[in-house]
C-alpha cells in the first residue's frame, strides 16, 4: 500500500520533498521536479538538496533553515528562474518534524505564477480606472481588503504532521488539505483532520454513516443534481466545486479534486482532495460588483470623457462613456481601435 501511496503524490499540483534537517534528500514527488525543471530519469535520492537548487535560491534555503531552528515551520513566497529559463512564483511551506529521530523537514512547493500575474494584471485594471474616476468606492477598498486577505491566507497554510511513517492513516490524518475515501456504496470510509476543521463533523459522525450525503448536502435538489453529475465523470476530476453544509449551518464551497481512477488505492472506491474556496469565491464576486459599479460610474460622468491607451508614439481610443456617445450621436462607437 505504501507504494501505492506515494505513487498518488505523484499526482498532486503541489511539489513534495522529505529532507533531513542537514539537508539530505530523503523522498520528492514528480512535481517537485517539475518546479526545479530536474532530470525526471535521475535518482536524487541521497543527495544534498543544495545541489539542486539555483545560487539566488540558497539565502532562502538558509533564512527557511533559521525559521524552522525557530519556529518549527518556514512560509515564503518567490520569484525566480528556472534551469530552463522560464521565470515562474513559487510559494513554500515547510514543516520540521522533531519529535522524529533524526528530526525530518517536510517541504511542500506550489506554483502561484498564475494567480500573481492575475492579481497584477488587476491591479494595473483598477490603477487606469482611478485615473477617471477621483475616489475609490467603500465596496472596492473592501474588495481590496479581501484579497490581501487571501493572499495572506495562502502564505499562513502549514503542513503539521506528528509522525512520518509507513502508516498510511497517519499521512493522510495530516494532510493540511481536506481528503476523504468512499466504498462502493457511496459511504465514507475515510474523513482527515482537515476535513474535521473546515466542516465542524468529526469523523466519529461522517465515517460508516450511510446517510452522510443528506448531512453534507441537505438541499435533496441539490445533492440529486450533484449525483446525478458525478455518475456521467469517467476522466479525473479536477477542482470541481460543490457547496456543502457544515454542522454549524454555514455553506462552504470545497474545489474537490479526484484523480482516484488513475492512482486507485486498495479497500477505497474512489478518493477525492479538496479546498475550501469560499473566500475566494466571496472576493471574486465582490471584487465583480465593485468593477461593475466603477465602470457604471465612468460611463455616468456628465460630460464626455474618453479612455486612450498609448501606443509607441501614439494613443488608440479603447473606451468612451454615455455623454461622449450622446455628443457624438452615436459616431463615436466607430473610432474605437482608432489613433
Amino acid at each position: 500500500m505504501l507504494s501505492t501511496i506515494i505513487e498518488a503524490f505523484n499526482f498532486t499540483k503541489d511539489g513534495i520533498a522529505i529532507v533531513t534537517f542537514q539537508g539530505t534528500l530523503l523522498y520528492y514527488n514528480r512535481m517537485w521536479l517539475d518546479i526545479h525543471a530536474l532530470d525526471p530519469d535521475v535518482d536524487y535520492s541521497g543527495r544534498p538538496f543544495v545541489e539542486f537548487e539555483r545560487e539566488e535560491i540558497r539565502p532562502i534555503i538558509e533564512e527557511g533553515r533559521e525559521s524552522l531552528k525557530r519556529d518549527g515551520y518556514f512560509v515564503k513566497q518567490i520569484g525566480t528562474t528556472r534551469r530552463d529559463g522560464k521565470y515562474h512564483v513559487v510559494h513554500i511551506v515547510a514543516s520540521l518534524i522533531s519529535h522524529l529521530d533524526p528530526p525530518l523537514v517536510v517541504i511542500i512547493l506550489r506554483e502561484v505564477t498564475e494567480i500573481v500575474e492575475a492579481k497584477e494584471e488587476l491591479e494595473a485594471y483598477r490603477d487606469h480606472l482611478e485615473e477617471i474616476v477621483e475616489h475609490r468606492t467603500k465596496e472596492l477598498s473592501e474588495a481590496n481588503e479581501l484579497l490581501a486577505k487571501e493572499i495572506e491566507e495562502r502564505k499562513r497554510v502549514q503542513l503539521e504532521c506528528h509522525e512520518l511513517s509507513c502508516r498510511f492513516e497517519k499521512v493522510v490524518e495530516e494532510m493540511p488539505v481536506m481528503m476523504d475515501a468512499l466504498d462502493e456504496n457511496g459511504v465514507i470510509v475515510s474523513w482527515n483532520r482537515e476535513c474535521e476543521r473546515v466542516t465542524g463533523f468529526s469523523a466519529e459522525e461522517i465515517v460508516g454513516n450511510p446517510k452522510v450525503m443528506e448531512i453534507l448536502y441537505p438541499d435533496r435538489e441539490y445533492r440529486e443534481n450533484m449525483l446525478k453529475e458525478l455518475d456521467k465523470i469517467s476522466e479525473p476530476i479536477m477542482e470541481w466545486e460543490f457547496e456543502l453544509t457544515c454542522k454549524d449551518g454555514t455553506r462552504k464551497t470545497i474545489a474537490w479534486s479526484n484523480v482516484s481512477s488513475q492512482a486507485p488505492i486498495p479497500g477505497w472506491f474512489t478518493w477525492a482532495i479538496g479546498v475550501d474556496v469560499t473566500k475566494r469565491k466571496g472576493m471574486e464576486e465582490a471584487l465583480r460588483r465593485s468593477e461593475e459599479k466603477m465602470r457604471a460610474q465612468f460611463k455616468a460622468i456628465p460630460i464626455p470623457t474618453y479612455i486612450w491607451q498609448r501606443d509607441g508614439d501614439d494613443f488608440i481610443l479603447i473606451e468612451y462613456n454615455d455623454a461622449a456617445e450622446s455628443a457624438t450621436k452615436g459616431r463615436i462607437g466607430g473610432h474605437i481601435g482608432d489613433r
